[in-house]
């Protein structure tokens, strides 16, 4: 096991259900997470699953670098669909937002991830 370092940027958009996200609401960090794990994807699932309550299905996630060598290769990026409460909706919940009865909001991470190495001295 390796230990992870995640710094994480979120912004928080209004989400409709036709027109997809809308007006920007809110916008937090959470920066020194540390998580042990096998991998660095790894480390973004227990975050996901530890830290902020929410799935995570890396077959969703965005990785910057692999489209342009110039972003950083340590940065993943993933959106989740969360509640007023910032939790996962439920199935009544998504269902009325269908409807457009009740707001959801579109949680988008930035996520940048750093493998913590112990120095000698």
């Amino acid at each position: 096991m390796k230990n992870y370092l995640i710094n994480a940027d979120f912004d928080v958009y209004e989400d409709n259900y036709t027109e997809g996200e809308q007006e920007h609401v809110n916008g937090y960090s959470i920066n020194s997470a540390e998580i042990e794990a096998e991998s660095p994807i790894e480390a973004v699932s227990k975050f996901y699953e530890n830290v902020l309550s929410l799935p995570f299905d890396k077959e969703n996630a965005y990785i910057p670098h692999k489209e342009s060598k110039e972003n950083d290769k340590n940065e993943i990026q993933y959106s989740n669909l969360v509640d007023k409460d910032n939790s996962e909706p439920t199935q009544a919940q998504l269902d009325l937002w269908e409807k457009d009865e009740l707001k959801l909001y579109s949680l988008d991470a930035y996520i940048k991830v750093y493998e913590i190495t112990p120095v000698e001295f």
